[in-house]
């Protein structure tokens, strides 16, 4: 990224995307709660693969613009000692992209429970969570108190 000005702009649109993806999390995470309830299990089963299916299609969008916005390495250069919390960050994406697949396969799977989509939601929604903590407190080391407006511990 060409200069501080750039970069502290790209780590607000970061922030606010993880603001974003968290509110998203939430809402599935109540949809989610619901499929043990529902009249016909079936299509909200159906429905709620759709909308994982959109989280992903986010997400994938959203770690390639991590990978590849510089910012991540920019952090890096400006602290060196987080190399390996940002080659773990990046390492991430591929597993968190996979548990998300396979939670999309097995909502669309005819036996599937609820009750597992419900458990192995909030397993991936806990690992997500736990990765846009990591990189905000790398962000954090990295650029001060400039990318310290997001806490994203503060959320659930």
């Amino acid at each position: 990224m060409n200069g501080d000005d750039s970069c502290h702009a790209y780590v607000e649109h970061l922030q606010h995307e993880h603001s974003r993806l968290n509110e998203l999390l939430l809402h599935l995470a109540g949809e989610v709660n619901q499929l043990t309830a529902a009249r016909q299990p079936r299509v909200a089963l159906d429905r709620f693969a759709e909308r994982l299916a959109d989280l992903r299609q986010r997400l994938q969008s959203h770690f390639a613009e991590e990978e590849e916005g510089g910012c991540l390495e920019e952090a890096v250069s400006r602290c060196p000692s987080l190399t390996g919390n940002a080659a773990e960050i990046v390492g991430e994406h591929p597993r968190l992209d996979e548990m998300l697949q396979q939670l999309i396969l097995q909502t669309h799977a005819p036996a599937v429970l609820p009750a597992d989509v419900q458990r192995d939601y909030r397993s991936f929604a806990e690992k997500l969570h736990a990765h846009e903590t990591a990189e905000s407190r790398l962000l954090q080391k990295a650029f001060g108190a400039e990318a310290a407006d997001y806490d994203s511990e503060g959320e659930d």
